[in-house]
């Protein structure tokens, strides 16, 4: 049973190396966060994988420092990833909450200098529908 836990294991790790190197070459996204933060998955998911199957193995030390060492990797990279997601996150809360109340804005965002806002127009979601192109976050070809 371990060994097809292994082999699944290096598939998926085989898998995630594939993408990774095809996020670098084509980085497929408008935006270069959002290339950064697929990269950022893509290292945590791969640790994740290659040092569970660590785990898997029977030749885990057993005075716990090779599994201290372990823990600290995966949760580094998993932080890494979550620390660029959650900055990604709140970035498009604050764009979001600018245009549609910007009072509050004003009021949650003293740490920015001198915010200026020009009060936006009433529209209905309806009335842009054929004026303004879809938005996508993935790049044209």
């Amino acid at each position: 049973r371990d060994n097809e836990n292994i082999i699944a294991g290096l598939i998926t790790i085989i898998i995630l190396v594939i993408a990774y190197v095809i996020e670098k070459k084509y980085e497929p996204y408008d935006e270069e966060e959002f290339d950064d933060l697929e990269c950022r998955s893509l290292i945590a998911s791969f640790s994740t994988a290659y040092l569970g199957i660590y785990f898997l193995t029977e030749n885990v030390d057993s005075n716990g420092v090779a599994q201290a060492m372990i823990i600290f990797v995966l949760l580094g990279t998993n932080l890494y990833f979550l620390y660029g997601w959650g900055e990604k996150l709140l970035s498009l809360y604050l764009d979001l909450l600018k245009i549609k109340h910007p009072q509050i804005y004003r009021r949650c965002c003293f740490f920015k200098k001198r915010v200026t806002i020009r009060p936006e127009p009433q529209c209905s979601q309806e009335s842009f529908r054929g004026v303004l192109p879809e938005r996508s976050i993935l790049k044209k070809t």
